[in-house]
């Protein structure tokens, strides 16, 4: 078995241990998928496999305190539609999009899947457990953004646009669905928290957005001139728009200390600015993302737009 982990692992913050996936280990536009697990040490402690209810191409997944969950949405994998001409990723709204839900530590096995309407998310910004429920708050769309159709037909643009959505899991009911509820009409993409609060529940969270149009009927969304910080307690959101033409990626939150609450440090995130054709890390107060960055680095060459990764400290 071979495969190429996607680029959305996941670090318990109590354990240090490295939480990975795959889909298609098994070859190209296969329905099977891998999950596996890696100590402080580097060393792989868990390494398994399971078979998706179709072929997906799955971008991200969500790890809580007490299980992993892996979403299967209808942006399908088919060689044989290749083969006929027709695109090789491509949406099919044909298909529900499924949710498997297993406890850490168990058999791949013991997967218990969830279901809805189709609908697709790439990221996801958190999720947690809260006794028998889990909730996970993920950028979701009604289609998957920029791909076409089984037919290779483009999708329309409103239904690409992503929103920031709430996923609720009741583990005990019996039933196999889950609810869905949008929390903000902005489109956004590129979900960050504070990561010492990975799979446990937070208070705030960061995403790029576009603050001048609403997601509905947005032909531009993928274009983001804003970064948004979300108060989950209290329902505010807080916005910096960057100048007309400027366009912003990924925000990455950095604590002031080790012990510092939640939320408090820096939120870091690189800008293309489109008068002086050239790329300008931004470094806000997380807190006081509405008053500008405090800082600007100049950057010496151009970063593509889309740009995202992760920061550690230099000592």
């Amino acid at each position: 078995m071979t495969s190429r982990c996607t680029a959305h692992p996941k670090i318990d913050p109590e354990s240090g241990e490295l939480h990975f996936f795959a889909y298609s280990p098994d070859g190209p536009c296969s329905p099977s998928m891998l999950y596996g697990v890696m100590d402080t040490r580097c060393e792989v402690t868990q390494l398994q496999s399971f078979t998706a209810p179709y072929a997906s191409m799955v971008h991200d997944f969500m790890v809580t305190r007490g299980h992993v969950l892996f979403p299967v949405t209808p942006l399908t994998l088919s060689v044989e539609r290749a083969m006929r001409g027709k695109p090789l990723l491509a949406w099919d709204a044909s298909l529900r999009t499924h949710v498997g839900v297993m406890q850490r530590g168990s058999a791949a096995d013991t997967l218990r899947w969830f279901q809805t309407d189709a609908c697709h998310m790439f990221h996801v910004m958190n999720a947690w457990d809260d006794g028998d429920t889990i909730v996970a708050y993920v950028m979701q769309s009604e289609t998957a953004p920029g791909l076409p159709d089984a037919e290779g037909r483009p999708g329309a643009p409103e239904a690409m646009a992503a929103r920031l959505c709430r996923w609720t899991f009741h583990l005990a009911d019996a039933g196999t669905g889950f609810r869905r509820d949008y929390l903000d009409d902005l489109a956004a993409e590129f979900p960050r928290i504070d990561e010492r609060y990975t799979g446990r529940r937070n208070r705030y969270g960061f995403t790029t957005c576009h603050a001048t149009s609403r997601a509905r009927g947005d032909s531009e969304s993928v274009l983001y001139n804003s970064l948004a910080r979300f108060d989950f307690d209290t329902g505010e959101r807080s916005i910096h728009t960057l100048p007309h033409g400027d366009v912003v990626s990924e925000p990455v939150f950095v604590p002031r200390a080790d012990d510092a609450a939640e939320g408090d440090g820096w939120l870091l995130a690189v800008a293309w600015r489109e008068r002086e054709k050239r790329s300008d890390l931004l470094v806000f107060d997380a807190m006081g993302l509405p008053a500008g960055p405090v800082a600007v680095a100049r950057l010496p060459h151009r970063v593509p737009f889309g740009f995202h990764g992760t920061w550690r400290p230099s000592v």
